[in-house]
């Protein structure tokens, strides 16, 4: 499952992406957008308002395809 409903008050229900993975192969075809955007609506349906992404540092494709579909930078979190 690509989507966690946390048990916030209706306000502040949210969703997090932890990964949306497409294979090496079949990159550069719209599918990561086209399961974004899938995602989304599903999340909007469900009356969520907030969506928090996961990018490995360095993801630039990740990246772009997040801010072109609307998302900006948050947080950044290290870890090691």
């Amino acid at each position: 499952e690509t989507a966690a409903v946390s048990t916030l008050p209706e306000f502040q229900r949210q969703a997090g992406v932890g990964a949306i993975v497409v294979a090496e192969a079949a990159r550069g075809q719209g599918l990561g957008r086209i399961m974004m955007t899938e995602l989304e609506t599903r999340i909007v349906a469900e009356g969520i308002n907030y969506v928090r992404l996961t990018v490995v540092p360095g993801n630039l494709p990740a990246e772009a395809l997040y801010h072109s579909l609307g998302f900006e930078n948050f947080e950044t979190v290290m870890m090691s």
